[in-house]
């Protein structure tokens, strides 16, 4: 289960994301958001028990306390009781809101087997991340919240952006995901973190402010052949992975990889059949 809390708009306003105007722009309460969680208790209630996977987000950060009050998360985790069978509590967040503290008192009045953090750190090159992206995340950064996740036991997942530089070409956009493979590969080994990584192909957003740059210098997104080569390069690391094939409606018209000429639908429906199972015997047809 997904469960998507509106709440109050992401401060960070990276430039290729277009979420932040589907969210408030104004005050949400923590009462507010206390019961959007009733709401979903209430409605799905008949299925509680099936659930083995609960992941939470604000579209920003669960964990920053300006969108979501501290007493908020804990009324969110303390109703997590309700799903029996849950065996993985996932979080979205950005790395700074990442302490000991919280994360502890987390794990402490969950009791759940595996907590997850997931953050969108898109690519190890910090030019691409912090310049074009306006990310403001720091390298220095993010492997200091890694070390802490490995020191509690909590699993990362990170998001993963193919070709997030607007005047890439397909070649470096497959070589910078690889990349970006390789350094998390390294990282969490080092810092003993379980990884998961998220593959996300670019798509232009409506109205994201990256927009006119991907468009001043003819950007096309992905292609899905390039999805698959990244796929096959975390295969190689075994690393656990999965790819975001949907835009969920932000992208502009023919913005995604949906879009080339030699669009693979074989290949698109593997890369499906993989998410659900992660094997890779379905990628293996299309090596070329």
């Amino acid at each position: 289960m997904v469960i998507s809390l509106y709440t109050e708009k992401c401060k960070y306003n990276c430039a290729f994301c277009d979420i932040a105007s589907h969210s408030s722009s104004g005050h949400v309460t923590g009462s507010d958001i206390n019961s959007q969680m009733d709401f979903v208790i209430d409605s799905y209630y008949n299925q509680l028990n099936q659930i083995e996977q609960v992941s939470i987000g604000n579209e920003g950060s669960i964990l920053d306390g300006v969108t979501l009050p501290l007493e908020s998360l804990y009324y969110i985790l303390d109703k997590l009781s309700w799903f029996e069978k849950l065996q993985v509590l996932s979080l979205e967040t950005r790395p700074e809101y990442l302490n000991d503290a919280i994360l502890q008192d987390i794990i402490d009045r969950t009791d759940i087997p595996v907590v997850d953090v997931t953050v969108g750190f898109e690519t190890q090159n910090d030019q691409i991340r912090n310049g074009q992206l306006h990310k403001g995340i720091s390298r220095e950064l993010f492997e200091e919240k890694a070390a802490v996740l490995g020191k509690l036991g909590i699993r990362l997942t990170v998001y993963v952006m193919l070709k997030p530089g607007f005047d890439m070409t397909e070649k470096e956009g497959v070589e910078e995901a690889c990349a970006t493979l390789h350094y998390l590969y390294r990282l969490c080994k080092k810092c003993k973190t379980n990884l998961i990584v998220y593959l996300n192909p670019t798509y232009i957003a409506k109205n994201s402010r990256l927009k006119d740059c991907m468009e001043k210098s003819h950007y096309m997104p992905p292609k899905i052949q390039s999805v698959l080569k990244v796929l096959l390069e975390a295969e190689k690391l075994n690393i656990p992975i999965y790819t975001g094939l949907s835009s969920e409606s932000l992208c502009m018209e023919n913005g995604d990889f949906k879009a080339h000429r030699d669009f693979d639908r074989n290949i698109f429906n593997a890369v499906r059949q993989f998410n659900k199972n992660q094997d890779y015997a379905v990628l293996h047809n299309f090596i070329i």
